[in-house]
C-alpha cells in the first residue's frame, strides 16, 4: 500500500470515529462504569433524569441534572447540589480536565501529577462543546432551587459527616462518600488511608499521593500502597466511623500521638512491646494498644505523681575530610567526602517517657520524635498534670513521700491525742499491710 493510500485510510477512520463523537448526545450515559450506573439509579430522584453525561480517565465520570453534579471517582460517589455550586472550569490541550468550583472545594487547579487525586475535578477526553456549555448553563441557573423531598436517596448521602482535622484540631465536616476533604480552619486538602498494620483510617495530606508511601499517625509503622490495581478508596463514613469507635467526636477535644511502644510496666496489665498510642482526655489519659488485643488503660490526672520524658535525636557514623590539587579538585574531593560522610551516617530517635501513678507504674518508648517535639503535641498532658498536682498539694492530699513519714505523722497524732490508742493501732496496722 502507497503512503498516500495509508493517509486516505487514517482519514476516513478519523472522519467515521469525529462522527459518531458528534453524534453521541451529551446525556449519553452508556460509557460510564457498571458501579457509577448502579449508583446513580440509587441516588436518582424518580422525576430526575441526567442532561449531561461526561465520562473521564480512569473509570471516572461526571454527571448533570437539574438539581445535582455527581462526581464519580476511585469507586466513590460525590453529590453537590447546583445551588451549591459557583462554577465549572474546563481545561483543554495535553491534559484535558472538567473541574467544579464552589465553597469548601479545593480551589487549586488540577495538574499533571494530581489531576487523578484532586477531589472535585476529572480528567476527560475530546469533551464536547455541546456539553461543556449545558454543564455551564446549568451550574450558572443553579438549577431548580426547589426543597427535595424529605427522605430522599439523594438528601441522605448529601448529609455531611462530623469529622476532626488532626492536622489542626478543629471540627470539619464532610460529605460521606468523599474519599477526603478540604479543612475550612488551616486550608489543606487532605485523604484517607487505611493502615494495612493496625487496619485504623488515617488523615493524610493530598501530597502523599506522589510517593505512595506514609506512616500511621497511630501505630507509627509504614505503609506502601500498591499503584496498580488502585487500593480500594477508603471514604469519609469510614474515616468518622474510626473517630467514633475512639470516641473523637463529641464532647472535649481530644489530643492524641501514636507510635509508642511499652517497654515495660508494674502494677498494669498491658502486653509488653505492644504498639500504642496516648490520648489526652478531659478526666484521664488513655493508653490504647493499636495492634493486637484491643487493650485500653485510663490513667486519671490526679493519680500520675510522676511525668517524665528523657532522650533525644543521635548521629553516629564516620566523618570524612576531602580535597585535591587545584580549585576542581578540591571541589571533587570535598563533594566525595560529602558523600561518604552522608552514606556512613545514621541519625536515630530515642524517648523513654516514664508515668508513675499510685497504682503502677509504666515506660513507652518513641522513636521518631524528641522529648521536645513529645511535650509540645501533648502540651495539654503536662498541663493537666500541673494543674491536678497543684490542687493535690493546696488540699494535702497525695502520697506520702515515704512509709516512715506517714508513721511519724501516725506517731504525733497519737501523741497529741487526736487519735486513740485503738485507732494508731488500727491505721498503723493498714499502712503495714499495704507495704
Amino acid at each position: 500500500m502507497q503512503a498516500d493510500d495509508v493517509q486516505v485510510a487514517a482519514a476516513r477512520v478519523w472522519a467515521r470515529s469525529e462522527g459518531r463523537q458528534m453524534a453521541r448526545r451529551i446525556d449519553d450515559r452508556s460509557r460510564f462504569p457498571r458501579a457509577m450506573n448502579a449508583r446513580l439509579d440509587e441516588l436518582l430522584e424518580l422525576d430526575e433524569r441526567i442532561l449531561v453525561a461526561i465520562p473521564g480517565t480512569l473509570g471516572s465520570g461526571l454527571a448533570a441534572t437539574d438539581r445535582h453534579v455527581f462526581l464519580w471517582k476511585r469507586g466513590a460517589m460525590q453529590a453537590y447540589r447546583l445551588a451549591d455550586l459557583d462554577a465549572a472550569e474546563f481545561s483543554t490541550g495535553l491534559l484535558e480536565w472538567v473541574m467544579l468550583r464552589g465553597p469548601g472545594l479545593d480551589p487549586s487547579r488540577p495538574s499533571l501529577g494530581n489531576v487523578g487525586h484532586h477531589p472535585n475535578a476529572i480528567q476527560t477526553q475530546r469533551l464536547s462543546e455541546a456539553a461543556k456549555a449545558e454543564l455551564q448553563r446549568l451550574v450558572a441557573g443553579h438549577g431548580d432551587r426547589g426543597a427535595q423531598p424529605q427522605g430522599s436517596p439523594c438528601e441522605a448521602t448529601l448529609q455531611e459527616e462530623e469529622l476532626l482535622c488532626t492536622a489542626c484540631w478543629s471540627r470539619v465536616s464532610a460529605p460521606p462518600d468523599s474519599p477526603g476533604f478540604v479543612c475550612s480552619a488551616c486550608g489543606n486538602t487532605f485523604r484517607w488511608g487505611r493502615c494495612s498494620h493496625c487496619r485504623s483510617v488515617d488523615q493524610l495530606p493530598q501530597a502523599v499521593q506522589a510517593t505512595h508511601r506514609w506512616r500511621c499517625a497511630f501505630c507509627g509503622l509504614e505503609n506502601r500502597e500498591r499503584r496498580a490495581p488502585a487500593p480500594t478508596p477508603v471514604t469519609t463514613a469510614e474515616r468518622a466511623a474510626e473517630l467514633r469507635r475512639r470516641e473523637m467526636l463529641g464532647g472535649a477535644e481530644v489530643r492524641f500521638l501514636g507510635a509508642f511502644t511499652i517497654f515495660g510496666s508494674t502494677g498494669f496489665s498491658v502486653p509488653a512491646s505492644a504498639v500504642c498510642s496516648l490520648e489526652c482526655r478531659e478526666a484521664v489519659l488513655r493508653i490504647r494498644v493499636e495492634i493486637g488485643a484491643a487493650d485500653v488503660l485510663d490513667l486519671p490526672y490526679d493519680e500520675i505523681v510522676t511525668l517524665e520524658t528523657e532522650g533525644g535525636r543521635y548521629t553516629t557514623g564516620s566523618s570524612f575530610f576531602g580535597g585535591g590539587f587545584g580549585a576542581l579538585g578540591a571541589l571533587e574531593g570535598a563533594g566525595m567526602a560529602l558523600l561518604l560522610t552522608k552514606l556512613s551516617q545514621r541519625t536515630t530517635t530515642n524517648t523513654v517517657m516514664r508515668i508513675a501513678t499510685t497504682s503502677g507504674e509504666i515506660w513507652l518508648h518513641h522513636g521518631q520524635w524528641t522529648p521536645q517535639e513529645v511535650r509540645i503535641v501533648l502540651a495539654s498532658l503536662w498541663a493537666r498534670y500541673a494543674g491536678s498536682d497543684k490542687r493535690t498539694k493546696e488540699t494535702g492530699a497525695g502520697v506520702p513521700d515515704s512509709a516512715v513519714d506517714v508513721l511519724t505523722k501516725l506517731a504525733d497524732l497519737h501523741r497529741s491525742g487526736a487519735l486513740t490508742d485503738e485507732e494508731f493501732a488500727a491505721k498503723k496496722a493498714e499502712l503495714l499491710a499495704r507495704m
